[in-house]
């Protein structure tokens, strides 16, 4: 795949998790998740920043190891959830840290499992470039 084509998914989730973060939502009642350990929300942040890292992992690999790309895609989306959470305080939104950790979380998941299926996908060993 064309090197460009491989940012549209990172750009255009980074979007749309930017703007689902920062608009005010009406209501504010907390509905439980499945098996009713955290908030429904804590599954959303998980699978947006799942998407996110994994889209992320998938545009850094054909510059650099798999082992540096996946760290790097881990850290750069952990930051950006670390940042809109900061930016949340500001428009209105209630900042949490337990939704970061949901963040930094699916963000691990899913650069686990795109580096992963790559390699699966390619037969490479992990050490090639």
């Amino acid at each position: 795949m064309d090197r460009r084509y491989r940012w549209l998914p990172v750009v255009a989730f980074a979007v749309v998790v930017f703007v689902g973060s920062v608009v005010p939502l009406p209501g504010g009642e907390t509905t439980l998740g499945p098996f009713g350990l955290v908030g429904a929300d804590k599954y959303t942040h998980a699978f947006a920043y799942f998407c996110l890292g994994g889209a992320l992992a998938f545009a850094l690999a054909p510059d650099r190891r798999w082992v540096a790309a996946a760290a790097l895609a881990v850290v750069v989306t952990s930051l950006y959830g670390g940042g809109i959470e900061v930016v949340q305080g500001f428009v209105g939104r209630d900042p949490s840290l337990l939704d970061w950790g949901a963040d930094v979380l699916g963000a691990v998941v899913g650069v686990a499992l795109a580096t992963g299926f790559d390699h699966v996908l390619r037969r490479r060993p992990w050490t090639e470039r």
